[in-house]
């Protein structure tokens, strides 16, 4: 899919950047960001504006991890948490909401090389 964005952009000359992230938290996205210039009117007066816009790309179950766990996530940015403090106590529900995040990543790169298999016709 980002392949796609970035034709789109490409097409409409938009220049389009593609960065892939991943953290040790479990959090794993690809990061699509573009500028676009656009007419603001504010007032009844016209002002020349650039946007700049970010699209992250995740699988729909990864979403769902980050949305159940995005108040851990939020906690630990203001808190500053390091990773020991979490990786070794499995009772925590950051080790879970982490270790969760990571598999769902596995489990979309092992349905990725499925999908592309069945396209080239192994068994």
């Amino acid at each position: 899919m980002a392949k796609k964005f970035l034709e789109i952009g490409k097409e409409h000359r938009c220049n389009m950047s593609l960065s892939r992230e991943g953290r040790i938290e479990g959090y794993f996205a690809q990061h699509i960001t573009f500028e676009q210039s656009v007419i603001l009117r504010i007032a009844g007066h016209e002002q020349i504006a650039t946007l700049k816009c970010e699209i992250q790309l995740a699988s729909e179950l990864a979403t769902r991890i980050w949305d159940a766990s995005h108040p851990l996530y939020e906690d630990a940015r203001i808190r500053r948490n390091s990773p020991s403090e979490w990786q070794w106590t499995p009772d925590d529900p950051r080790f879970i909401a982490n270790q969760l995040g990571h598999m769902i990543h596995l489990a979309d790169g092992l349905l990725v090389q499925l999908r592309d298999a069945n396209r080239l016709g192994r068994k």
